[in-house]
């Protein structure tokens, strides 16, 4: 734990610059926190996160998850003041990260939602952004790919005429 509030410690620092901090060190470092049960500070991590980029916004589709496991949780916790403190954080990441999640609530406040309807709503913006970016750096990277193939290729056959 003592390496977790360090890095939590760091984290934090390393938001307030310029640059931010690393999307995937971010998310690596929520989900550590998460698995440690430090929810608080794992919310905390997740307000502190740069906002995505045209070229970073399919690194965020884990914000989503990561944030969908805390509400979870948030939804369990017995202590009134800590569920509070914790749906504060997440509403903020709710609203800076346009996520169509609600909230937290506890079991009974929830209002109750047909089984259906909750197929029926599209992912949230944030979520379909970060999907069609996703494919578009794939299909991007297998360009970038079978162009290296075939320079590699021509630059073969070039060493084997030279050779002949």
């Amino acid at each position: 734990n003592a390496d977790l509030c360090l890095a939590c410690e760091l984290h934090a620092q390393r938001a307030q610059t310029a640059s931010g901090c690393h999307v995937t060190g971010s998310l690596e470092l929520t989900l550590q926190l998460i698995r440690a049960q430090m929810y608080e500070q794992a919310a905390a991590a997740l307000v502190e996160m740069r906002m995505p980029t045209r070229e970073t916004a399919g690194t965020y589709a884990g914000i989503h998850h990561r944030y969908k496991s805390l509400v979870d949780v948030s939804r369990t916790l017995a202590d009134d003041e800590e569920r509070g403190r914790l749906v504060a954080l997440l509403e903020t990441v709710c609203k800076r990260f346009a996520l169509e999640e609600p909230v937290a609530q506890p079991p009974h406040e929830q209002p109750q939602q047909q089984p259906h309807q909750e197929a029926q709503q599209p992912p949230p913006p944030l979520q379909r952004q970060a999907q069609a970016q996703q494919r578009q750096a794939q299909q991007q990277q297998q360009q970038a790919q079978a162009q290296a193939q075939a320079q590699q290729h021509a630059q073969q056959q070039a060493q084997a005429q030279a050779q002949a």
